[in-house]
């Protein structure tokens, strides 16, 4: 198995440096944890990469990219920090939060001392393993 590369821009994406936005170009930010920057893939089998793939597919003559802006180890606090800071400059006509909710949803109930109505313990468990 070869090893795994994980390049992070200037900008602060797991994607390549991207310049003004043009007038013809419909940019699509996605947003979201070790799912959406592809932490276990190569970046073009990243989850953004794939959906900019699809788009492509399907209209071919329309330039849309989509940044992936995925953070490892985040929380939809984390991921709006990094709206604010890095993407919201890239002018998105489009954000995508990707969320996984038994961590994105429990992180941020714990932080104001609640969790998930549905939780019980052998499903959290079964997800940790």
């Amino acid at each position: 198995m070869r090893p795994l590369s994980m390049t992070i821009s200037q900008q602060g994406f797991r994607d390549r440096m991207y310049g003004p936005k043009e007038r013809d170009e419909f940019r699509i930010l996605m947003l979201g944890d070790s799912h959406t920057i592809g932490a276990s893939v190569e970046s073009e089998d990243s989850i953004p990469k794939q959906l900019e793939r699809l788009l492509q597919m399907r209209l071919p003559d329309a330039r849309i990219p989509v940044i992936n802006g995925g953070i490892m180890a985040a929380g939809p606090i984390q991921e709006l920090g990094m709206l604010r800071e890095h993407g919201l400059a890239l002018e998105p006509d489009l954000v995508i939060l990707e969320l996984y909710p038994s961590n994105d949803m429990g992180d941020s109930l714990g932080l104001v001392g609640k969790r998930m109505r549905a939780f019980h313990a052998g499903w959290q468990q079964s997800l940790h393993n």
